[in-house]
């Protein structure tokens, strides 16, 4: 399917389901949002979201970003208000479900001295 025939896939989920079809397992996940352990990636969302004029909708998890195809896709989803990262960078808490980043994620996040929890873990603060 060419760039223009993604174009005329009415709804989100239309393109959704396309990805599916395309990539099989591709999207191995959606979450509703970021822990709140991670308040700055949540309000990094709602910034791009405001760029491209979109509502924030879920944050998606894929195996890897490996060729044009999969960037133009993600480029396609966050211009519609998702988040795309994959799962060897971010994974989820088992008790609330919300997205965490895993252990070298954390530490780029601490090294750049922004607002995370003092230590890693799988789970948010609340739900340790």
């Amino acid at each position: 399917m060419s760039e223009s025939e993604i174009t005329q896939l009415r709804t989100m989920q239309e393109v959704l389901e396309h990805i599916q079809q395309k990539f099989p397992g591709w999207i191995v996940n959606m979450y509703d949002g970021y822990s709140n352990d991670y308040t700055e990636l949540n309000e990094n969302w709602k910034k791009v979201c405001d760029i491209f004029k979109a509502q924030p909708q879920r944050i998606i998890l894929v195996e890897n970003l490996k060729d044009d195809e999969h960037f133009s896709f993600a480029e396609l989803l966050t211009q519609s208000g998702f988040v795309v990262r994959t799962v060897h960078e971010f994974g989820s808490c088992p008790v609330c479900n919300k997205v965490i980043p895993n252990l070298n994620i954390y530490n780029k996040l601490k090294e750049l001295k922004k607002q995370i929890p003092h230590e890693w873990s799988n789970k948010c603060i609340d739900c340790s």
